[in-house]
């Protein structure tokens, strides 16, 4: 219902459209990438970024290497003493994300800073687009990129992509009406005044920030012009680490932000009861369909089919876990996908309450 309730309220709203700043009159900005063994990437990160439409002298670089073992160290050190816009932080011990962008922002000279993860590449106007977005309206505060999965190989890996195609038409539709509620965190951007430390020990730090953001009264925005590509995981066991990661995240950030359930200071209050609190009670409220579908179906012959569906639903579920020919197929792997993404967000209370999700980040 909420989907569509915000699909049609977008549709109401007149579209503020950008656009793009001149080549010659973009700002400076910065971009903070913060790594952990990534010695394989770092080079082709930079390619990437210098390959783009940007003027690459008004491009500056800070990398935090946060306490990596192998040969990052070596390759940073050597690219920053030939390109005086790349400056590198060496962080001993492993401290996590949250510390090595607190460590970064301060440092930062520019006023538009840009946030991105190693892994993850981009269209070449991505960031004249998300900077042109954010400098076009005082009342933006955070622009992200769209994620984009490629290379489905898989059903598990298309499944995941169906997925995030549904979540990005949500999430698109809320900030066609107002703002969205989180953003991409492979590739988002701020103004350095806008930021805040934020607490090491966070989990999302790309939610954090931008909400604390939107808290200030300002908006959070989707560029429908700036694209990162990625792989979805066709090992559905990395996904569901991933989510439940995720998950235990929100839980942390849900905890300590209390003001984003208040109807009165949260400015997006709908949208983040809609589309991220009821996300979290979908578990239950399967199961408690299939106990209650139990008890009705010998009333009437509509309870009796709900149920039948419900447990032809499970019996996919537990075909597909445990045989590859229906694994293999789209439809029950897609029933597999929805119930292990589900479950995760038992799983992710249960990391959460037990205080097991760490804030340093793993290669999934």
């Amino acid at each position: 219902m909420y989907p569509v309730l915000i699909f049609g309220l977008s549709k109401c709203v007149a579209r503020a459209d950008y656009s793009l700043i001149g080549y010659d009159n973009l700002p400076e900005l910065t971009i903070i990438i913060p790594l952990f063994n990534e010695s394989s990437l770092i080079e082709k990160k930079i390619e990437d970024f210098r390959s783009i439409n940007y003027p690459s002298d008004k491009i500056k670089y800070i990398f935090v290497s946060d306490g990596s073992t192998d040969a990052s160290n070596s390759i940073l050190s050597t690219l920053e003493l030939s390109d005086s816009n790349i400056t590198v932080i060496y962080v001993e011990q492993r401290m996590g994300k949250p510390n090595a962008i607190n460590l970064a922002m301060n440092m930062v000279t520019t006023d538009v800073v840009v946030f991105s993860d190693i892994r993850q590449t981009v269209s070449k106007d991505s960031i004249i687009n998300i900077v042109s977005q954010l400098l076009s309206d005082d009342k933006i505060g955070v622009v992200c990129g769209e994620l984009v999965h490629l290379n489905h190989e898989g059903s598990t890996s298309e499944n995941v992509g169906i997925y995030w195609k549904y979540e990005k038409w949500i999430r698109h539709s809320e900030s066609d009406f107002m703002s969205t509620v989180g953003t991409t965190g492979a590739l988002y951007a701020i103004h350095k005044s806008d930021f805040s430390n934020i607490n090491i020990d966070t989990i999302l730090d790309d939610f954090e920030i931008p909400m604390k953001i939107l808290l200030m009264g300002k908006r959070l925005k989707i560029s429908k012009n700036s694209y990162i590509y990625d792989v979805a995981h066709e090992d559905i066991e990395k996904e569901k680490t991933r989510k439940i990661r995720t998950l235990s995240g929100n839980y942390q950030s849900f905890s300590r932000m209390k003001w984003l359930f208040s109807p009165v200071k949260n400015p997006v209050f709908i949208q983040f009861i809609s589309h991220k609190f009821l996300r979290l009670i979908v578990p239950y409220l399967m199961f408690l369909a299939l106990v209650s579908n139990f008890f009705l179906a010998g009333q009437s012959w509509l309870f009796a089919l709900f149920l039948g569906v419900q447990i032809s639903f499970y019996l996919l579920v537990a075909l597909a876990k445990n045989f590859q020919v229906f694994k293999n197929n789209k439809f029950s792997n897609f029933c597999l996908v929805f119930f292990e993404l589900n479950m995760s967000v038992i799983y992710g209370l249960y990391k959460y309450v037990n205080k097991s999700s760490s804030v340093t980040w793993n290669k999934t």
